[in-house]
């Protein structure tokens, strides 16, 4: 709600200056083939299909948008930001962690979290770095992780107090 209240807040203020020319200026069109015809949609960037603003792509106000709200919520989660980047995305847990953490035995988390580490390992392998990384995050998280107690940090964004 603060995001897009914010991107509008960005809009409105772009609008508001006296110029000659539309503000809303349709984006780049899309490539064609050899042909002539309009490339496959499969593969299509719905960013593309915003807008310029004044000349200023969609995506670039959105990014400023983001980094304006980070720097609002800074002063509410200092504590979070000082960790670790794996340690902050414990925070978002898949349903396999999850299901994993919910084990009672030890040795059943273990296999679980074990089970993570080899699948990032043969990820590492395959040279897919992000996937390894993300699954090794995974297991590390089955056993420490961070939990967010305020159950609207949608909409709220996340704030040190409600961090378990």
């Amino acid at each position: 709600v603060v995001l897009s209240y914010t991107v509008w807040l960005l809009m409105k203020d772009m609008t508001m200056q006296q110029s000659e020319e539309p503000i809303l200026k349709p984006s780049s069109p899309h490539p064609t083939n050899s042909n002539g015809s309009n490339s496959s949609n499969q593969n299509k960037n719905p960013m593309m299909d915003m807008p310029d603003i004044d000349g200023t792509p969609f995506s670039v106000m959105m990014d400023r948008a983001v980094k304006l709200k980070n720097a609002q919520c800074a002063p509410l989660r200092s504590s979070f930001d000082s960790y670790p980047v794996f340690y902050q995305n414990s925070i978002y847990p898949r349903d396999e962690v999850i299901k994993a953490r919910s084990c009672t035995n030890f040795q059943e988390r273990m296999e679980a979290a074990q089970d993570m580490k080899k699948r990032g390992n043969e990820a590492f392998l395959d040279m897919n770095f992000f996937d390894s990384m993300v699954q090794y995050e995974m297991a590390v998280a089955v056993f420490k992780y961070l939990e967010n107690i305020n159950t609207s940090w949608k909409t709220e964004g996340i704030k040190d107090d409600f961090i378990k």
